[in-house]
């Protein structure tokens, strides 16, 4: 419970349990039920009501620490709240399995560990492996026979069948439908789960994931990186070229009635000197090179283009995902260009 708040009976800032001596002193005839849910909903500054708890509660699938942090009560004022107002309550199970539990355990994954599920991470793994040989002499829980049998029954109790269908628990139909600002908001925390876990790759784990990557974008021959650039050039209403050829190079934009050029280079792809050395060697699909040469063949593209008299912007994806106005920052590097 708060430790500033305005008492309801003498209107002075007080803490603790004062509320019951205001009330006793000044003959408040009125149940100790009644001054606790008085004193709640004055801790909460009177923007909490039934309805209001109904909805987050129910319907947005609130938690009781996202309550705590929405009305600054603790989770014994919470409960007791849910029970005055008739709503039903979820038990720790139940709690787990709402969408935006789920959900959230996802991202915070990604933000913490740069993977959807922490049982996926090597260490965790290794810990599960030989905790299971320890206690059922197999590496996997579900390969033991006690397992199989125990998930048969409990699936037949509680659901009259051995399996159940939508594995992804509608989270799919509850994002397209999510608030705009939420998303944002959630691709956010995301993104930078994503470049603490970049970051923290050492150069053999950033050359396999590189290897890897490398397999999984192939087949597209326009970048996610040129896209978030088009859209902004779009956004700022900057008419453009995309795929501008200079003898038998080929750039990737071309700001129109300018001499103006922009790559958009990939951390891998063109190995930022941030994240490369010279002497490194890169995978690619087709061959394997020195980072020296990576950048030497880039080093000729953009003299190309400076011997035509165009100025080349270069950015680099490492700069596109840490920054939170990519707007701003494609008109910095355009203005560094042309000053």
């Amino acid at each position: 419970m708060a430790k500033n708040r305005t008492c309801f009976v003498c209107d002075n800032k007080v803490g603790g349990s004062h509320e019951y001596k205001c009330a006793t002193t000044y003959k408040f005839k009125i149940t100790r039920y009644i001054i606790k849910l008085a004193r709640i909903l004055n801790t909460a500054n009177d923007r909490l009501s039934g309805d209001q708890l109904h909805d987050l509660y129910i319907t947005k699938q609130y938690s009781l620490p996202d309550l705590k942090k929405e009305y600054g009560i603790d989770y014994k004022s919470i409960i007791f709240l849910l029970d005055h107002f008739c709503i039903p309550t979820r038990n720790i199970r139940d709690s787990k399995l709402t969408e935006r539990a789920q959900h959230k355990y996802v991202s915070t994954c990604l933000e913490r560990y740069g993977v959807s599920n922490a049982s996926s991470l090597p260490l965790v793994k290794e810990k599960k492996r030989s905790t299971f040989m320890r206690k059922y002499g197999v590496d996997n829980v579900r390969k033991s026979e006690w397992f199989k049998a125990h998930h048969s029954t409990v699936m037949h109790e509680r659901y009259g069948q051995g399996s159940l269908s939508n594995r992804y628990c509608g989270l799919q139909d509850w994002w397209a439908n999510v608030d705009t600002m939420y998303k944002k908001e959630r691709i956010g925390k995301l993104h930078a789960g994503y470049h603490k876990w970049f970051d923290a790759l050492t150069p053999e784990e950033l050359i396999e994931y590189g290897r890897v990557r490398t397999h999984e974008l192939v087949k597209y021959s326009i970048s996610s990186l040129e896209y978030m650039i088009a859209d902004t050039l779009d956004a700022l209403c900057i008419p453009y070229t995309h795929q501008f050829w200079i003898s038998n190079r080929s750039y990737d934009f071309k700001i129109k009635d300018t001499k103006v050029i922009i790559e958009v280079n990939g951390d891998y792809w063109h190995c930022n000197p941030n994240r490369y050395k010279a002497d490194d060697i890169v995978k690619y699909p087709d061959r394997e090179m020195l980072v020296k040469d990576r950048w030497l063949e880039d080093t000729k593209k953009i003299a190309l283009a400076k011997s035509k008299w165009y100025n080349v912007v270069t950015i680099w994806e490492y700069d596109i995902r840490n920054s939170d106005d990519i707007i701003t920052l494609v008109l910095e590097k355009i203005g560094e260009c042309i000053k």
